[in-house]
């Protein structure tokens, strides 16, 4: 009896090597992507604000750094309230977007979010 060799045909073979690819990159985009609003939990403080490890600052220290123009102001309502009214030279980034926008913020920068 003679044996037969098998070999895998080029096109099989690209599709199994292409289901691995697809696979790896679905794994390293899930295990990369930086953590969801909703994966951030709702704390309140003793004071019963929320995110009490979010640094706060007063209205006063607000409108002295508005006014040295030392930090980037990020409009967190929707764009309809934003288009409304709004602080001047604001950048409006509506909460739902926060997730997918936040990296256009420099790490650097001060940063003061409001919402009202």
């Amino acid at each position: 009896m003679r044996r037969q060799n098998r070999t895998f045909s080029t096109p099989l073979l690209l599709l199994i090597l292409g289901g691995i690819l697809l696979a790896a990159g679905t794994l390293f985009y899930l295990l990369d992507r930086p953590p969801s609003v909703a994966d951030i939990p709702d704390d309140h403080g003793e004071s019963g604000l929320p995110y009490p490890e979010v640094a706060r600052i007063s209205l006063a220290q607000a409108k002295d750094t508005f006014a040295q123009d030392t930090a980037v102001i990020v409009d967190v309502r929707s764009s309809d309230e934003y288009a409304e009214a709004h602080i001047p030279n604001a950048i409006s980034m509506p909460m739902q977007e926060l997730e997918t926008r936040y990296r256009e913020l420099s790490p650097e920068d001060e940063i003061i979010i409001y919402c009202s």
